[in-house]
């Protein structure tokens, strides 16, 4: 693992949302010197890579720097529309998030 990427790629993605890395990391739960930690060598846990990664809304391997292909493989299109959909997100209240929520719900529903 190369633990400059990891960092490069949450910072990068911290960025693009509008947040801070380190209350990323707080929200996440894998705690506020998380990415010190990493960027002093300590290699992260699979686990809280996982939680970080779910945070930002991009996979594991996005935060590691692995190419996908294959089946499953985002385009970088669909790649530029996710972020853009989550980093409106982000910026909604919880109560916000369950108005959304429930409206995607419904359209899945009609289906």
């Amino acid at each position: 693992m190369d633990l400059q990427i990891f960092v490069q790629n949450v910072e990068s993605r911290c960025k693009a949302l509008g947040i801070l890395p380190t209350v990323a990391c707080r929200e996440s739960g894998v705690g506020n010197s998380f990415l010190s930690m990493v960027k002093a060598g300590s290699a992260p846990s699979i686990l809280k890579a996982q939680k970080l990664a779910t945070y930002l809304g991009v996979t594991t391997s996005d935060l590691l720097g692995e190419k996908q292909n294959g089946p499953g493989a985002v385009s970088d299109a669909e790649a530029a529309l996710n972020q853009e959909i989550i980093s409106r997100l982000v910026q909604l209240s919880p109560e916000e998030l369950e108005k959304v929520d429930a409206f995607v719900q419904g359209l899945l529903a009609a289906r």
